[in-house]
């Protein structure tokens, strides 16, 4: 299996317009292969004496699909890493907004549990079975909190692990076409 098959099939389905089109990126470089297709050459030398405006046509080309490339790279970059930098901004105030409803458990356990001084024997136990409620509540949203928190972060993870690895593969694959012109 090639690289793009196991890259679009390793993305998370719902950014899927967010990682960088790897696919479209190759598509750029494919003026490239035509220049450095030595059948090409010879087709565009053949019987023309002007084989210096020829090389100049090519190193045209070269530089004007080399620019195409290094600027939708740069592009595709930028696309996902203001989607990184967003979705970890709605991860942080998601964390906060869970703070914050975990402080209103604690001090309504706090609350409850110092409640009266002199409570009689039944508001007492009444007000204990109801602060054990909110601690089980406060445990159970810790958990939800590291899981919600913990499996972002890992998509996350895996988002910027498959875009490096595009970017690394495009680059060589760019670069040594590149290495073929010459």
């Amino acid at each position: 299996m090639q690289f793009g098959q196991i890259y679009l099939s390793s993305q998370h389905p719902k950014w899927a317009k967010e990682y960088i089109d790897y696919d479209r990126l190759k598509k750029l470089i494919k003026p490239l292969l035509k220049l450095a297709d030595p059948e090409h050459h010879h087709r565009r030398l053949g019987g023309d004496d002007s084989s210096e405006d020829t090389t100049t046509v090519n190193s045209t080309l070269h530089a004007t699909s080399t620019e195409a490339f290094q600027c939708e790279l740069n592009d595709e970059i930028q696309k996902a890493v203001l989607f990184l930098l967003t979705t970890l901004g709605e991860l942080a105030s998601d964390a906060t907004s869970l703070t914050s409803q975990r402080q209103y458990l604690e001090i309504t356990v706090k609350t409850i549990v110092e409640g009266d001084e002199n409570p009689d024997g039944d508001e007492s136990t009444q007000r204990l079975l109801i602060a054990d409620q909110k601690i089980a509540e406060l445990v159970s949203f810790r958990s939800e909190l590291f899981v919600r928190v913990g499996s972002k972060l890992l998509l996350l993870l895996e988002f910027v692990e498959l875009n490096l690895q595009a970017v690394d593969k495009i680059v060589k694959k760019h670069d040594k076409v590149c290495l073929l012109c010459q």
